[in-house]
Formats: structure tokens, C-alpha cells, sequence
């Protein structure tokens, strides 16, 4: 009997019937595990709502520019482009004023090297650089974050590659800040909390007062009022990591 069914499975991936790539859910799957505070999937083919698929009611709005149904970093998914000061404008929500500890995560593809570009930005309204942010900066990763003591404290991380998707996670747990490429640690930094804080309207595609606009494709954007672990940052990687296909 054991026989038979892997001789079916087998017929089953030779004949295209059976895919060994990874699908969407599976990654949705894992970030939703982690009970994100938003979750924008940035995956609509129409439209100006950009949906949060956390269920907490933080959708955004695109604006005119941001090129919907692009190629995404999951498989048979699609993305969201953005260039020339677009971007998906975010509500002015508390529950993204977080203080004791926060992660933002995101799939990235810029289109020039040495982009200076905000990938996701909570604000204080009045405040230049004044909550935390996922960036690049002359196409270093980076993740900031405001201590309560007046301080910007960033992590760096390598130079991202041009024209392909890499995975950004930074996290802040009180007291140290980390950055995360394609699912492994590649920068800390010491960061006392608490954060600053305070309400203002958060950003996709460029930081506040449009400084820093992101040239490329983003896709999978997520914010967490806690520290994702190490563990819980690959195993959202390995979700959505392409897997050999035998055929």
C-alpha cells in the first residue's frame, strides 16, 4: 500500500498536479500566528485600499502611483510597486504607538543600488524621524527606533541586492535592537526603552514628509507589538522560501 501512494505522488508531481513551490497561505499562516497589529499583504490587482489582513482595521489607502498587481515575493501572489513619491498612506491609529517592544517586517526588491527609501514609518505627528522605521539608506537595511531619553538609535544592516526580494525583519525588546535578513540575525545594537511615542499617521513607501522614497516593489508588510524571536523569524522565511521543484 505504502508503495502505491508514493508512486501516486510521484505521477502526481510529474504531471504538474502537485506543486513543491511554496503558495501564499503558508506564509500568511505564520505571520498571523504571531497576531500581528497589521498586516498589509500590499496583494490587490484594483483599486485604493490597501486591506489589513491582521482583522484589527488598520487598511490604508493607496495613492495614485503605486503600481498594484506586480510580481510578488510569494508564489502566485502578486506585490505592490512604488517610485516618484508614492505611497500607501496608513491610519493615525494608537495601537501602532507602541513602547516596550515592537517588530516590523516586510519583503523588499529595490530598483536602483544606493537607494535611499522608507519601507514602513509609524510617526508622531510634528516630528521629523520620530517613531520607529524599516529603511534603506545608500541601500543599507536599516531599523530605527526613538528612545524616550531624546535619542535615534539604528541597527545596519548589509547593502540589499538590486532587482531581488529580500526579507527584512527589525525587532526591539526593551533593550536591544535586531535585524534580520532572509530569516538570520545579521546586526544588534543596544537600545534602552521605553520608546517614544505619541499619535501620528504611519507610511509605506517613504518616511514622513515624503523624505526617503522607495524605489522598487514591497510586498508582505507587518507590525507586531512584540519581539519576534529568532525561531519565529525563520520559520516566517522558510514559509515563503522557494523549494526545488523535480520537474
Amino acid at each position: 500500500m505504502r508503495f502505491w501512494r508514493v508512486a501516486l505522488v510521484i505521477m502526481l508531481l510529474s504531471a504538474g498536479i502537485v506543486s513543491c513551490g511554496p503558495v501564499a497561505p503558508k506564509y500568511q499562516d505564520q505571520v498571523l500566528a504571531d497576531k500581528p497589529l497589521a498586516y498589509w499583504r500590499l496583494n490587490e490587482a484594483t483599486g485604493t485600499v490597501a486591506l489589513d489582513a491582521s482583522g484589527n482595521g488598520l487598511s490604508g489607502t493607496y495613492e495614485a502611483g503605486v503600481a498594484l498587481g506586480q510580481a510578488g515575493a510569494l508564489a502566485g501572489d502578486s506585490a505592490a510597486g512604488f517610485a516618484n513619491l508614492a505611497a500607501v498612506l496608513l491610519p493615525a491609529a494608537a495601537a501602532l504607538d507602541v513602547r516596550t517592544s515592537v517588530s516590523v517586517e516586510a519583503w523588499v526588491k529595490p530598483s536602483a543600488a544606493g537607494e535611499n527609501g522608507g519601507i514602513f514609518e509609524k510617526t508622531v505627528t510634528g516630528v521629523v524621524n520620530s517613531h520607529y522605521m524599516l529603511m534603506l539608506e545608500s541601500g543599507v537595511a536599516k531599523f530605527r527606533v526613538p528612545t524616550a531619553a531624546g535619542a535615534l538609535v539604528p541597527v545596519d544592516g548589509p547593502i540589499l541586492a538590486v532587482g531581488s526580494w529580500s526579507h527584512l525583519v527589525g525587532t526591539f525588546d526593551g533593550t536591544t535592537l535586531r535585524l534580520y535578513l532572509n530569516g538570520a540575525q545579521v546586526a544588534q545594537a543596544a537600545a534602552a526603552g521605553p520608546l517614544a511615542g505619541g499619535s501620528g499617521q504611519s507610511y509605506v513607501g517613504h518616511l514622513s514628509q515624503r523624505l526617503y522614497p522607495f524605489a522598487g516593489t514591497l510586498d508582505e508588510v507587518a507590525v507586531f507589538a512584540a519581539a519576534l524571536s529568532a525561531d519565529r523569524v525563520r520559520a516566517h522565511y522558510q514559509a515563503a522560501e522557494p523549494t526545488p521543484s523535480p520537474h
